[in-house]
């Protein structure tokens, strides 16, 4: 068996000397330069500066670029947001009404950014679902809660023509002219607004202008046949009522035929 100098696998030591230092390498020694006076301070200075760009670059890029950790932590929040909106969306279309702000509002805890007003509009139109369901079943005054509740998030076309509806009923014209006119400024296209607008205008007395409501009400909703009933009286109640004369007693205005003695005009007024 040949034997192997244990020599061969140490690593050779550095020789230095008072003067100079010397390192050994590849079996041979090599003399280096002796230190100058400063010389430490300008190294150790050097390495400062390298190490504040190291850092400074380390900042830059963890700034940039989150670390893996934090992104899957904002990835899975922003999936998860989309993920309940889509099951809010899928319980509104199913009038589960009630289920849906739930899981909106739930949502609304995971949202980002634009998601925020994105779940503040979709809670505002099912809030507005749940005032025409209360509307319908009688209960007007939760409905009007209901609806002034959705506003409370976002403009809503549906809230402001269920107010603008409720006002109308209880003969507040101005306020109910108010939503209606906003509820057609988010929604040009949904015809009972000029209906309801026209009415208005026709018990105040402005036929003319109620009768142009209640032609864009037919023409936005051609298969209302409420909306084509008004319009056909209306029009044939202007051949007839060109003469008439006007007179205002509280909300209303009357038109009277001037064939009628102005005696019994005043007392159909006065009643």
């Amino acid at each position: 068996m040949v034997k192997r100098s244990s020599s061969m696998h140490q690593a050779p030591r550095a020789l230095r000397t008072s003067n100079g230092s010397r390192r050994r390498c590849c079996g041979r020694s090599e003399l280096r330069s002796p230190r100058t006076p400063g010389a430490g301070i300008s190294s150790a200075r050097s390495r400062l500066e390298r190490w504040g760009a190291a850092w400074l670059l380390t900042s830059l890029c963890l700034a940039l670029f989150p670390e893996p950790a934090q992104a899957q932590i904002e990835a899975k929040a922003a999936s998860s947001f989309e993920q309940e909106k889509a099951q809010a969306v899928e319980l509104y279309q199913s009038r589960k009404y009630f289920q849906a702000i739930q899981k909106l509002e739930s949502a609304l805890k995971k949202a980002t950014g634009t998601e925020e007003a994105e779940a503040q509009v979709l809670l505002a139109r099912c809030r507005s679902a749940v005032g025409v369901e209360l509307f319908n079943s009688g209960e007007n005054k939760k409905a009007e809660e209901s609806f002034r509740a959705a506003l409370s998030h976002a403009p809503d076309s549906y809230a402001h023509f269920g107010l603008g509806f409720l006002h109308f009923l209880r003969l507040e014209d101005e306020k109910s002219k108010g939503h209606l006119e906003e509820a057609a400024r988010l929604e040009p296209t949904y015809g009972a607004t000029q209906k309801v607008l026209a009415l208005i205008q026709y018990r105040s007395g402005r036929a003319e202008p109620a009768l142009a409501s209640v032609k864009e009400a037919v023409r936005l909703a051609p298969d209302d046949k409420e909306s084509k009933a008004l319009r056909d009286r209306w029009e044939l109640e202007a051949q007839w009522t060109g003469k008439f004369t006007e007179r205002t007693a509280g909300r209303f205005v009357f038109r009277i035929d001037p064939e009628i003695p102005p005696q019994r005009a005043d007392d159909a007024v006065r009643l």
